[in-house]
């Protein structure tokens, strides 16, 4: 089989592999397999993350060998993480690149010398966003075993829509990566958390602040910044991109808040049947 032949072949089982993945031992097939064979990567790390102007932040994420503490260095002072490999990327949304050596003079000297620090040697790098541009999915591989080049940034091309596909449905049930670097849970308080939770609920102002014990300004001030964080006009805009980037959870629970409300003063209404 030719070169040509073989790459083929390869692409179209990392294609067929996405449809049917359910399972991170599903994406350990993709990653470990034809994907691997294509790129020659040595580590990796993929994701779901959520871009604001205070920076890049993830979700959930999955990784292989790759130095997580790398992220750590690129935390900027609102917690969230950027590079200017993540600045190129969005400048045009297309596959980015970087070779040690070959590459250093387009990139600021400070990041290179963090990046040379754990040997990653060369990256190449996609990721998909929203309708909206912000929820999006990730995908970083690390110390190819040849020069990163055209080829590399062709094949990424080609997979990530399948790739993105298949890490959010093996994603889906798992749990929340909260010490990883850069975590939603540092863009968005727990207590924003929580109360946009039960905003989603379906209670009010007034129901909030007697289920938390806080007065109304103060969950009102809690909601405002929510909103400004996750760059949403409304409220509806807000609970629906909490649930997209997993701050709050999509299964609305039964939690009986009737002996909160009593003890304030004022019972529920109840349901016309």
């Amino acid at each position: 089989m030719g070169f040509f032949d073989k790459r083929r072949a390869l692409l179209l089982e990392v294609i067929r592999l996405c449809t049917h993945t359910q399972t991170i031992d599903d994406l350990d097939e993709i990653f470990e397999g034809p994907l691997k064979e294509m790129l020659g990567y040595e580590c990796f790390v993929c994701g779901t993350g959520f871009y604001s102007e205070t920076g890049c932040y993830g979700y959930k994420y999955y990784s292989r060998n790759f130095p997580m503490e790398y992220f750590f260095e690129l935390r900027n002072t609102h917690g969230g993480v950027d590079s200017p490999l993540m600045e190129r990327w969005r400048e045009s949304r297309k596959p980015a690149c970087f070779e040690s050596g070959r590459d250093d003079a387009n990139f600021p000297a400070d990041w290179v010398e963090v990046f040379n620090k754990y040997n990653l040697r060369n990256t190449v790098g996609h990721a998909t966003l929203d309708r909206h541009g912000v929820v999006g999915q990730y995908f970083i591989f690390a110390r190819l075993d040849e020069e990163v080049g055209d080829d590399h940034l062709e094949i990424l091309e080609l997979v990530t829509p399948s790739l993105s596909l298949a890490l959010t449905q093996a994603l889906g049930t798992e749990k929340n990566e909260e010490d990883f670097v850069g975590t939603v849970q540092i863009l968005i308080s727990k207590r924003q958390r929580e109360i946009l939770q039960w905003i989603y609920q379906g209670k009010t102002n007034w129901e909030i602040s007697k289920i938390l014990d806080i007065n109304e300004e103060t969950v009102k001030y809690h909601v405002d910044h929510a909103m400004t964080k996750l760059n949403a006009k409304t409220r509806a805009q807000a609970i629906g991109r909490a649930l997209e980037i997993g701050a709050i959870s999509a299964v609305k629970l039964a939690v009986n808040t009737e002996p909160h409300l009593k003890k304030a003063g004022k019972a529920p209404a109840k349901k016309k049947e």
